[in-house]
């Protein structure tokens, strides 16, 4: 899924150690324009967190994203919204960017 938006928060990067080794995850907030409403999303980012971190609030820009929902232990469900490709223009921290493969699925285990 394609979306285009405004960056207008960036969280704290994560990281930490999972049975699989090593994480990072990179989470931003896009604000989209959706006639008189306006929806916020995070996005996250596992695969190239720290590039994806670099991403300066106030960009605009175009995110392919993917989205789950998955059922935890105690039977309560949380969706997430991966991005896999990104190009931004504004701000003066990113250039465009494309990330080489998307990422289908989160595989990776995190505290969340």
């Amino acid at each position: 899924m394609e979306i285009k938006g405004k960056v207008i928060e960036k969280l704290p990067l994560q990281s930490g150690t999972s049975s699989r080794g090593e994480w990072k995850k990179a989470t931003i907030v896009v604000e989209i324009p959706d006639g008189q409403y306006t929806t916020k999303l995070a996005l996250d980012n596992l695969k190239e967190a720290e590039s994806f971190d670099t991403i300066a609030i106030g960009s605009e820009g175009t995110f392919n994203v993917n989205v789950s929902s998955r059922k935890s232990s105690d039977g309560r469900w949380f969706t997430s919204c991966t991005c896999w490709r990104w190009k931004v223009e504004g701000g003066s921290e990113q250039a465009p960017h494309t990330q080489s493969a998307p990422q289908v699925e989160e595989t990776e285990e995190s505290p969340f």
